[in-house]
C-alpha cells in the first residue's frame, strides 16, 4: 500500500485536481478500472468509499439533438444528478447519490428475436389494449425501463483490509384505474380498466480491498448480486349479457412478467508496480438472465370467455434470454513527463447469449406451440483506450482520450422450426431450418474526447468534457457525426 501511495503522490504533484469524477474519466476515454486512483473507483468497489469522503458531487450532461448542427436547440439535457460522502461513526465511510442515469439491463426484458429485415420472428409483444387521453399507456406491455436510480455505499477498514457494501435501486411505476359506468348499469355499454406497470432493479455489491498481496500492490475483489423484477398487467372488464344474464366479464387480460433468476458478477482487479509505472489487470465474470413471459387473452366474440380460436386470442409467450461473459483487461499508468500522465489499456470480452422465443396457444380445444425460434450468439470484442492528462498550471489540467474498437465479431447459430397450421390435433412441425451467420461489426469510427479540469477555489473543482464520434472512412478523411456529440460538466466541493 505504501508503494501505491507514492505513485498517487507523484500524480498529485502533477495535478492537484487529479481525482475528480466521472467527467475526468470520460475525458480520458477510459473505463474507471484502468486508472490507478480516482473517485469513480468507489462505484467499482464500495470498499474504497472511505478514500473519498467529505465531497459533494454534481453532474450535468447534454447531447446532440440528432439533427444537423444549428445555432441553437442543438443540445438536449439528458440528466443531472449528484451526491455526497462523509465519515460516519465506527470509522466508516458513507456515500449517497441521487438521480444517476440507469444503465442496467431491465429495459431489455421482453425483446424478440428479429430477422435480417428487422421484423420479429414470433408475434411481438403488443401495446396495452387501452389507450385514451389524457392517460397514455406505455408503448408495449414490455416497457420496463426504470427511472434514474439511488445509490448508497458504505466502507469500513478492518485489521488488514477494507470491506464495503453497495446498494443501488432503480424502479418504474405506472398505474391507472379508469371506468365508464351508467346508473343503473347498462349491458354492452359499461366498462372498467385496471392497469398496473411496476418493476425494480436492485444491485447489491460486496467489496474487499487488500494491499501487499505478494507482487500485487492493491487487490480488489467485488461480488455483485442483481435482483430484477417486472410485473405489467392490463385488465379490461365489460358489463355484457351472457346466457340471458347481465354480468361482468373480462374482455382483455394482458400480463407481462420476468421469469429470471438472480444475476451475478465477480470482478478482481490488481495493481502491480513495473519500474516507474503501474500495471493494472482486471478479470470479470458476468451471468445475466432477463427471461420473461407474456400472456394475452382477448374475448373478441362477446361470449364471455376465451375459447374460440377463430376470433379470440389466448396464448402465452416465453422468451428465455441468458448471457454469460468473461472480460480480461490490462492497462498501464505512466508519468511520461513531470506534468503528463498517460494511460493505455486493452480489454477482451467474450460473451455467449442464448435466446429461445416460443408462443403456445392455450385454447381448450387447440393448444400447443405455434411459433418458435432459437439463437445462440458468441461475440468477441476488443476495444483500445488511451488517455493523456497534462498539468497546465497548479489549478488547470487538460485531458485527451481516444476509444477505438479493434475487433468485434459475432457468430450466430439459429434453429427455426417451420410450424404448420392447426391440423385438428396439433401444430405439426413441417421442417426445421438451421443456419449460421458470422459478422465482423467493427465500427470504423473512433470516439475522441477533450476535457478540462479547473480548480476554481481551493476546495471547488470544475470538470468539463466534449465527446465526439469521428469517422475515418467514406467521403471525408475526418468528419464528425452530429448525433454523437456530447458534453458533460461536473462540480465537486470538498468540505
Amino acid at each position: 500500500m505504501k508503494k501505491a501511495l507514492v505513485f498517487v503522490c507523484l500524480v498529485g504533484a502533477c495535478s492537484s485536481i487529479a481525482f475528480a469524477t466521472w467527467t475526468r474519466v470520460g475525458s480520458l476515454g477510459l473505463p474507471s478500472w484502468m486508472i490507478m486512483e480516482d473517485d469513480t473507483l468507489l462505484w467499482m468497489n464500495p470498499a474504497r468509499t472511505g478514500d473519498h469522503t467529505g465531497i459533494l458531487w454534481g453532474e450535468w450532461n447534454a447531447a446532440g439533438s440528432g439533427a444537423a448542427p444549428t445555432v441553437d436547440n442543438n443540445f438536449i439535457v439528458l440528466n443531472a444528478w449528484g451526491g455526497m460522502s462523509a465519515d460516519i461513526p465506527y470509522d466508516m465511510g458513507l456515500a449517497v447519490f441521487v438521480g444517476r442515469p440507469y444503465t442496467g439491463i431491465l429495459g431489455n426484458a421482453g425483446r424478440t428475436i428479429l430477422d435480417n429485415a428487422g421484423n420479429p420472428m414470433i408475434a411481438a409483444i403488443p401495446g396495452s389494449p387501452y389507450i385514451a387521453s389524457p392517460y397514455v399507456a406505455p408503448a408495449t406491455m414490455a416497457d420496463t425501463v426504470p427511472s434514474p436510480k439511488y445509490d448508497l455505499f458504505l466502507s469500513r477498514p478492518m485489521e488488514n483490509m477494507d470491506l464495503g457494501l453497495g446498494l443501488s435501486v432503480a424502479t418504474y411505476s405506472d398505474s391507472a384505474e379508469v371506468s365508464d359506468l351508467s346508473s343503473p348499469l347498462a349491458a354492452g355499454v359499461d366498462w372498467k380498466v385496471d392497469e398496473d406497470f411496476r418493476g425494480s432493479d436492485v444491485l447489491i455489491s460486496l467489496g474487499m480491498r487488500k494491499g501487499d498481496v505478494g507482487a500485487i500492490e492493491v487487490l480488489d475483489i467485488i461480488l455483485e448480486l442483481n435482483l430484477l423484477n417486472a410485473e405489467n398487467t392490463t385488465k379490461i372488464d365489460q358489463y355484457i349479457t351472457v346466457g340471458g344474464n347481465d354480468v361482468w366479464r373480462t374482455q382483455n387480460d394482458y400480463d407481462f412478467s420476468l421469469d429470471s433468476g438472480m444475476n451475478l458478477s465477480l470482478t478482481s482487479r490488481a495493481v502491480i508496480p513495473y519500474k516507474s509505472s503501474k500495471v493494472i489487470g482486471k478479470l470479470n465474470y458476468t451471468r445475466q438472465d432477463i427471461s420473461s413471459k407474456f400472456t394475452r387473452k382477448e374475448d373478441n366474440d362477446g361470449s364471455g370467455d376465451f375459447t374460440n380460436p377463430a376470433a379470440d386470442e389466448n396464448y402465452r409467450q416465453s422468451r428465455d434470454d441468458k448471457t454469460t461473459a468473461i472480460t480480461l483487461g490490462g492497462a498501464i499508468n505512466s508519468m511520461i513527463t513531470e506534468r503528463t500522465m498517460m494511460v493505455a489499456g486493452l480489454s477482451m470480452t467474450r460473451a455467449k447469449s442464448s435466446r429461445d422465443n416460443k408462443t403456445q396457444d392455450l385454447f381448450p380445444a387447440q393448444s400447443g406451440t405455434s411459433e418458435r425460434v432459437k439463437t445462440d450468439v458468441v461475440e468477441l470484442r476488443i476495444p483500445l483506450n488511451m488517455g493523456l492528462e497534462t498539468t497546465l498550471s497548479e489549478r488547470m489540467d487538460i485531458r485527451f482520450g481516444v476509444e477505438k474498437e479493434l475487433y468485434n465479431t459475432a457468430a450466430m447459430e439459429y434453429t427455426f422450426p417451420q410450424i404448420g397450421v392447426w391440423d385438428g390435433a396439433q401444430y405439426p412441425v413441417d421442417s426445421v431450418r438451421k443456419g449460421e451467420v458470422k459478422n465482423n461489426i467493427i465500427n470504423p469510427a473512433a470516439v475522441v474526447t477533450l476535457g478540462l479540469g479547473w480548480q476554481l477555489l481551493n476546495n471547488v473543482v470544475i470538470d468539463a468534457l466534449m465527446r465526439q464520434e469521428l469517422l475515418f472512412t467514406g467521403g471525408f478523411i475526418l468528419s464528425g457525426v452530429p448525433e454523437t456529440l456530447a458534453a458533460q460538466l461536473t462540480a465537486t466541493l470538498r468540505y
